[in-house]
């Protein structure tokens, strides 16, 4: 009767008995817990504030709010780029559907291409055209303004090219152009084109 008297009047302290002879302090809830060790108290990826109510978000919170990087979400479009030439030294030009501006044929990998199977490809289904085995020329790789894609830009690797077939419009090409290549052009000409991969061609030779 005096154990069980004591174990009451124990409790009420905020003290319970584990056993005789071994009280154990029962300490209060802090304000905002769960009551279960180890979880938060404020839903996943948050952790209770020590000074507060509030909660702090944690490493994993932080990661799944984080905005793509700037220069991911940017990266350039990557082309491969042909650089067709006529007998008087002309450098042939495509506009697609739906754009004002002249480009050099070709376009994007697909995937396990390389850059010549990828112009190959393109020649074939943007000209009706075959590229001609071993007359490709690495010009180099060139960056700029994306004329068909505003706000983005493109990067290509280009190559002179010699073809075998008569060039025609086909699939998204509208208007095909043979222009001198250097100012000033006929037709609008696209910065890549304009600014980098016609000033290389000019410097090897016919």
């Amino acid at each position: 009767m005096w154990a069980a008297r004591t174990g009451r009047a124990d409790a009420g302290a905020g003290l319970r008995t584990h056993g005789p002879g071994r009280p154990q302090r029962h300490e209060p809830r802090p304000h905002g817990s769960s009551g279960r060790r180890g979880r938060p108290a404020h839903g996943p990826g948050l952790a209770a504030d020590r000074f507060g109510d509030g909660a702090t978000p944690t490493p994993m919170a932080r990661g799944m709010n984080a905005a793509v990087p700037a220069s991911a979400a940017m990266a350039p479009i990557r082309i491969v780029a042909a650089v067709i030439r006529d007998a008087a030294g002309r450098v042939l030009l495509v506009r697609k559907h739906g754009s004002s501006t002249f480009i050099q044929p070709g376009g994007k990998r697909e995937p396990g291409e390389d850059a010549l199977a990828t112009l190959a490809r393109e020649l074939d289904e943007e000209l009706g055209v075959h590229l001609r085995p071993g007359s490709a020329r690495r010009l180099g790789e060139f960056e700029d303004e994306a004329v068909n894609e505003p706000g983005r830009r493109v990067r290509a690797e280009a190559f002179a090219v010699e073809i075998e077939g008569i060039p025609a419009a086909r699939a998204e090409i509208a208007d095909l152009a043979w222009i001198e290549p250097r100012p000033p052009f006929p037709v609008p000409v696209a910065p890549l084109s304009a600014g980098h991969i016609l000033p290389a061609l000019a410097r090897i030779p016919l």
